[in-house]
């Protein structure tokens, strides 16, 4: 079983992997791999929030160049959960397990279609109170911004929960 593979399994069927084979999965996922189970999506989601105000740049991953929407999910969920979800919208849709429509909870990711492409287009991490954090633009970079603006509920697709 490789790291891709992984991101299928819930939680208690990722502890259990890890107690059951031993060093081999271990060294696969490196040292960190057991503390990130402990992770929360509060934790994910007061992370997320710290970028606020930083810039948006197309395929950017980082607080010191500056985001694109995948770009930020896939770093905070890397720096908390020490997973890698890539750097797709698409890709990303695939992980965590299905959260029905104003079931959010702090940390849920959330995904858009039809924003500046056909289908599955924009993703932010749910921050509680109604409220996502993601990278909208060039104009607005990181912000926080109501799910049920007019906008955003027209090209909501659903959220999936990683923790």
């Amino acid at each position: 079983m490789n790291l891709f593979d992984l991101h299928h399994l819930d939680t208690c069927d990722r502890r259990q992997l890890l107690v059951g084979t031993g060093a081999g999965l271990i060294a696969a996922l490196g040292s960190t791999a057991t503390p990130a189970l402990a992770a929360s999506g509060k934790d994910l989601a007061r992370f997320a929030l710290r970028f606020e105000g930083k810039r948006y740049v197309w395929a950017g991953a980082s607080p010191r160049t500056g985001f694109d929407c995948s770009g930020l999910t896939m770093y905070c969920v890397k720096k908390i959960f020490n997973l890698d979800i890539t750097h797709s919208v698409k890709l990303q849709w695939d992980y965590g397990t299905a959260v029905g429509h104003g079931d959010w909870e702090a940390g849920d990711l959330v995904f858009f279609k039809n924003t500046y492409e056909r289908g599955l287009s924009h993703v932010g991490i749910y921050v509680g109170r109604g409220n996502f954090v993601h990278a909208e633009n060039e104009n607005t970079g990181v912000v926080v911004t109501a799910l049920n603006s007019d906008y955003y509920t027209s090209h909501y697709k659903g959220a999936r929960r990683l923790a």
